[in-house]
């Protein structure tokens, strides 16, 4: 049985997604939920990295075989090491409380890709100079950092006191706050973002983990 989910697990999901691959960090979800690392099928949906050799678990744990899944092409996933796949194979779908606590897990996950792309926005301005003076010197790329590292920091807070209050419910308000803060972190990078090794495809990694995962559809 998995452990009880605690914010040092949250903190640790964060830091997993800023520092290392997604597809290293997604199997967390499956032993978050379930206790043990696989790739995890939610509502017939499966988001997993290329070549790792896990069980396809669904949400009550079950093995579903993968020979059945279907691949969904996409470029921008592959360039990073991940695909997108659904089953047509009957699979638990989760309780409510399976959702809740999963949204909770992406939530830090897509918090960890955020601090992710205001890293690389750090790294590419840290080379250019505009009227004369560096980049990351101008009050306004200071102050958009600050105010995306101020709204990080919030949604830290609010999933400690989520976890402190025992209540994980109605997670839409802060995923939506990590989207329009992951918006603004990625107006850093301008249109360098958009080619292969930018931000967008980090963007993106998030969008899908919130499509996938993080909605808070339980049965």
């Amino acid at each position: 049985m998995p452990a009880p989910l605690q914010a040092n697990s949250l903190d640790q999901l964060q830091v997993m997604a800023r520092e290392v691959s997604l597809g290293e960090a997604l199997p967390q979800l499956s032993r978050l939920l379930l206790g043990r690392n696989g790739h995890l099928l939610w509502h017939g949906h499966v988001l997993m990295a290329e070549g790792v050799a896990l069980p396809l678990l669904d949400a009550a744990g079950t093995e579903q075989a993968t020979a059945d899944l279907r691949f969904r092409p996409d470029p921008l996933l592959e360039a990073s090491g991940l695909r997108l796949a659904s089953s047509p194979g009957v699979a638990s779908p989760g309780s409510a409380a399976d959702a809740e606590r999963l949204s909770m897990a992406v939530l830090a996950l897509r918090a960890g890709l955020t601090l992710r792309i205001l890293d690389m926005s750090h790294q590419h301005l840290a080379k250019r100079w505009s009227f004369g003076k560096k980049t990351l010197s101008h009050q306004l790329v200071k102050a958009c950092f600050a105010t995306v590292f101020a709204g990080l920091e919030q949604v830290r807070e609010q999933w400690r006191v989520r976890l402190a209050q025992g209540w994980l419910g109605e997670q839409e308000d802060e995923h939506r706050q990590l989207s329009e803060l992951t918006g603004q972190a990625e107006k850093l990078m301008g249109g360098h973002g958009y080619l292969q090794d930018g931000s967008h495809g980090v963007s993106y990694q998030s969008m899908l983990l919130y499509s996938v995962y993080g909605a808070g559809r339980g049965a």
